[in-house]
Order: structure tokens, then C-alpha cells, then sequence
């Protein structure tokens, strides 16, 4: 049989400089000699500072060690048989073939030139990470971000958060979102929140007991009527002290998720073609982007970048693990649609749900937002919910955004008919999969180059013949798309077995489900991608649940196996 991952990873290596071994609790004491200076943790979300940091350093080293989640290697200097520092394989996805070469630090005696070749001789792994891409790229803001991150006040987070530390104390809550936390009904258990309630934190089954804590509640709720631009204002209001945080971080974290880095000037240009594309299409979002700037205090370029990260990325044949999955299903018990959100750039720290009621117009929508966004998925008064998947091919070009294609549908569009009317004309930017339901339809849409290809909801489902279901991961699934699709095939593998996940949970769940249920499946893996402490890998930072008919919106922030549930309606 052949050795596994772990087992290859945990091999120990020697040259005449260093060896590299898997790290033991004999070496507690030789790691605290060098590991107690600061300045090797200035590229680091956390610092070890203090005995009390060490401990909890090296209990987390030792116990991610046993468990597998890493293969932690202690690097000894032969000359002087001190040890030098650390280094670790992790996050191993051997399905996959895919790991990452990270942990890595090295004693004050140990840096600088020629003590890197002989310390990083010994592993091709060491020499590999050097030469490539070093962790000090996403570090050089990492330090006043943590200040941010703590608040006035507010304790350093410890060694334990690791490279994957959440700073979700910044996020900011209303006393609407606090407001019923400890008595607002149970989605879990029985029917949606009442109408008098805009919004309700309530626990989920592997939650805190005590409810969410609105002092540290990643979910920012705004509830917004008036023209677009006052919309935009109160939306920018209530998060300009995050947004402009955000926006400093990376320019908008854009500089931690590509290897060559962003500038403002080389950007310019293309936020102004996307702009002027927009404005033309839908110079009501426009606007609203307008307003936005206003209330958060930003240029309105810095707006629109807000609106335009995604494009702005793009795409590339790298593996990812995940994009969101997503699901509807109508015929049987009240429409549902629901989904995973999958994104990297750690934005589970900048989640907000916005209530929306336009000036001028009867119609009302719930729309979850990250980071200033004006959309990405939701569901309005007339009964339409609106999910998407990323789906990669054709040119990405200037035009309007799907996450704006997705605001615009939800405040113009009264049923999935009329959302497909309104798609068919817009210029669209790039590439995505949205799924839509009503009460009487439900159906999965792929764009691709300024075509559109629709799939119908489908039945029966496990001699249910009233139920109609459609799932969607990150591939195409119309014959039509398929053979243009970009996927690279690690990514295309995790999709396949996600949409089978999917596919075969939904089948499972009773007519009578209540959100709980579906944020059960969405917990499962791999439908829910785990935090691998890469900030430019895709994780799960959210799932929602949304009724159409009954107009509410359930969410749990971050891994949905992990957080309580909020319960929003309109």
C-alpha cells in the first residue's frame, strides 16, 4: 500500500546544514529560546509575545500536528545543534494534489542571507517557498490590522487564531440585529420570524446557547428607504469606518489574493469603463454608488472598486476548492432556495443585510452584501429569491457585474419570468450561473459571452413527483456552455462533487423543511469548503436560506456547522 501524505510530509530530511524533523514536545524549550522576538512575528496576524503566547503557540503546533491538520517540522542547525525555526506543510488535499508550505520562521541567529541557504539547504520545500512567493506580501498590513481589528480596548488576538484569524470585531451590528437575540423564534425548529421583526439572531443547533453576541457579530443589518442615492448613503453611513479599513487593507484585500500587485493608477482606467457601462445600463445603481461614497466617506472610485472586485480579478486555471453551491427547490412545502457562499479574501469579516425600500416603488428586497457591495444574492416582496455560482469562460469584459445584474433583478423583477426578460438585455461582464424561484418556477441560468442558457427545475425527486429541484455548483452544465467551460480540473473535480452532494442531500430532505434542515446539508462536506488559513484560497464565509413566498432571509455567517442562525424578513 502507499504511504499517505501525512505520512511522506512527516519523513525527516538532513543535509550538512540543517535537519528538518517533525517537531516533538522535546522541543518546546528549544523553540521558546528563539521564538520569543518580535520581530519574527511582524508578518504575522499573531504575535508571540509573552510565556502565556508561547504555550498556546506550541499546544496549537503539537495538537494540529497529532490531528493531521498539518505536518509541523522543527529546522536544527547542525553546526551548533540549536534549533533555527519552523516550517509546516498543511491544509494536504491529497485527492487533490494540492498542499501548502507555510507556518515558516526562522530565529534572529538564523536570517539574512547566507543563513537562509544554509537553513532552507536541507528542505526543497523551504527552497521552493523562498523562491516563490514569500508570506510576507499578505503580512505588510497584518500588523496594523490587528490594531484595527482590537478596538479601543480591546485584547490582542491570541497565538491560537493562527494565520486564518477572523477580525469579525470590527464588524459593526444594529440594535435591530441585537435586538431580539435571546427571543426571536427558532428557524431551526419551526416557522420564520413575524413581520414585526426585521431582523432576529437566534441559535442554531451547534451554537451558543446564549445567542449571538452583538459586540462581535460579523452581520451588519441596515434597513434603507428613499431614492438610490439615499439608499447608497445610508448604506456607505453605516459601514464607513470597516469599508475604509477594508479599502486600505490591499487595496480592498485585491493585493493578497494575485501575485502581481494592484495600484490605483493602473486601475483607474478600467473602474472607469466598467463605470461608464453601468451608468448607461442602470444609472439608478449608479447613482446609489454615488451615494455610497458620500455616506462612507470614500472617493467615489474607491466606491466602485467596491462594486468592481471581482471583475477586477478576474479569472485564472489555478485550483480552487470551492465557489459556492447552491440549490432550489418548488412543488412541495414552500419555495426554497439556498446556497454556500464560497470566497476567498476572508470577507466573512464584512457581511452585511441590507433592507431595501426604494422611493417610488411598492417593491422590497433583502439582499446579503459583503463589503460594500450593492448585491450579490437575495429576495424581494414579490417573491423572487436570487442565488449564484461563479462559472468560468469567454472574455470578462467592461459591462455590468452580475452581483449589480442581481440588485437590478431584485428591484425590477416580480417573478423569474420577468428576471429573465430583464437579464436577456443586459451587457453583462462575465461569466455566472443564477438561480431563480418563485412560487411556480425555479430554474438555473448560465452566462456565457452574451448568451444565456436556462434550465428548468426538474422532477421527481426520490417519489416526491410534486417536487421540482435544480442544483448548480461551478461548471456548466448546459451541453451548450460545457465545452467552453475554463474550470481547471482540481476545481472541476470539487464542483462534480459538490453538485453529487447536493444533489443526493436535497433528495433527502422532507417536504416540510425548515431552514435548519437545509443549513444541515450545507454544513456537510464537501458542499461546505473548510478554512484552510489561506486568505487566497475560497472557503465557505456564509450560508443563506431564503423563502420567496414568505420573504425572509436566513443566515449564518462564517462555517455554517459553527455560527447561529440570524433570521431576517421583510
Amino acid at each position: 500500500m502507499t504511504a499517505s501524505w501525512t505520512t511522506h510530509a512527516a519523513a525527516r530530511l538532513e543535509n550538512e546544514h540543517v535537519v528538518v524533523r517533525p517537531v516533538t514536545e522535546a522541543d518546546r524549550e528549544g523553540i521558546r529560546a528563539v521564538a520569543m522576538d518580535p520581530d519574527i512575528w511582524r508578518y504575522f496576524v499573531a504575535a508571540v509575545e509573552t510565556d502565556a503566547d508561547f504555550e498556546t503557540f506550541f499546544a496549537t503546533n503539537l495538537a494540529d500536528h497529532a490531528a493531521g491538520r498539518r505536518v509541523v517540522h522543527t529546522i536544527v542547525d547542525k553546526a551548533t545543534g540549536r534549533i533555527a525555526g519552523s516550517m509546516s506543510y498543511g491544509n494536504l488535499a491529497e485527492a487533490d494534489r494540492r498542499l501548502e508550505i507555510g507556518w515558516s520562521w526562522l530565529g534572529r541567529d538564523s536570517q539574512g542571507a547566507a543563513q537562509h541557504r544554509r537553513h532552507r539547504g536541507g528542505h526543497p520545500a523551504l527552497l521552493q517557498l523562498h523562491a516563490g512567493r514569500p508570506p510576507p506580501r499578505r503580512g505588510l498590513l497584518q500588523r496594523p490590522a490587528r490594531r484595527m481589528a482590537r478596538g479601543p480596548g480591546r485584547p490582542r488576538p491570541g497565538p491560537e487564531a493562527g494565520r486564518g484569524a477572523r477580525m469579525t470585531d470590527t464588524a459593526q451590528v444594529t440594535p435591530a440585529a441585537a435586538g431580539a437575540a435571546a427571543g426571536g423564534p427558532d428557524p431551526v425548529a419551526g416557522p420564520s420570524a413575524p413581520a414585526a421583526a426585521p431582523v432576529a439572531a437566534v441559535v442554531g443547533a451547534d451554537a451558543d446557547p446564549a445567542g449571538v453576541d452583538p459586540a462581535t457579530d460579523p452581520v451588519t443589518f441596515i434597513d434603507a428607504a428613499g431614492s438610490p442615492y439615499e439608499l447608497g448613503r445610508a448604506h456607505g453611513e453605516a459601514l464607513a469606518a470597516p469599508l475604509r479599513g477594508f479599502l486600505d487593507d490591499g487595496l480592498a484585500r485585491l493585493n493578497h489574493l494575485t501575485a502581481t500587485p494592484f495600484t490605483y493608477e493602473a486601475l483607474r482606467p478600467r473602474i472607469a469603463a466598467y463605470r461608464t457601462a453601468v451608468t448607461a445600463a442602470l444609472p439608478a445603481l449608479a447613482e446609489e454608488v454615488a451615494g455610497l461614497a458620500a455616506g462612507a466617506r470614500l472617493t467615489e472610485e474607491e466606491a466602485w472598486l467596491l462594486q468592481l472586485r471581482r471583475e477586477i480579478m478576474g479569472y485564472s486555471k489555478i485550483p480552487t476548492a470551492g465557489d459556492c453551491t447552491t440549490y432550489a427547490r418548488i412543488g412541495t412545502g414552500a419555495p426554497v432556495l439556498a446556497q454556500t457562499v464560497d470566497l476567498n479574501g476572508d470577507l466573512d469579516d464584512h457581511i452585511s443585510v441590507l433592507r431595501l425600500a426604494p422611493a417610488g416603488s411598492p417593491r422590497r428586497s433583502l439582499v446579503l452584501s459583503f463589503a460594500g457591495l450593492l448585491g450579490y444574492l437575495g429576495v424581494n416582496s414579490d417573491g423572487l429569491a436570487v442565488g449564484l455560482n461563479l462559472v468560468l469562460g469567454g472574455d470578462w469584459r467592461p459591462g455590468v457585474p452580475p452581483y449589480l445584474a442581481i440588485r437590478h433583478l431584485l428591484d425590477t423583477a416580480g417573478s423569474v419570468t420577468e428576471a429573465l426578460e430583464v437579464l436577456a438585455g443586459l451587457p453583462l461582464a462575465s461569466s455566472r450561473s443564477l438561480m431563480l424561484c418563485d412560487a411556480e418556477r425555479a430554474l438555473y441560468v448560465e452566462l456565457l459571452g452574451g448568451e444565456l442558457r436556462v434550465t428548468e427545475a426538474t422532477g421527481p425527486r426520490n417519489g416526491a413527483a410534486a417536487a421540482r429541484t435544480a442544483v448548480h455548483t461551478n461548471h456548466f452544465l448546459h451541453p451548450d456552455f460545457a465545452p467552453r467551460d475554463e474550470l481547471n480540473v482540481f476545481a472541476r473535480n470539487s464542483s462534480l462533487r459538490r453538485l453529487k452532494a447536493a444533489t443526493e442531500g436535497l433528495a433527502e430532505l422532507p417536504s416540510d423543511a425548515v431552514p435548519g434542515d437545509h443549513f444541515a446539508l450545507l454544513s456537510r462536506p464537501p458542499i461546505c469548503v473548510p478554512d484552510r488559513g489561506d486568505i487566497r484560497a475560497e472557503r465557505t464565509v456564509a450560508a443563506a436560506v431564503l423563502h420567496p413566498a414568505a420573504g425572509t432571509l436566513h443566515l449564518r455567517p462564517g462555517d455554517p456547522s459553527r455560527s447561529a442562525t440570524r433570521a431576517f424578513t421583510l
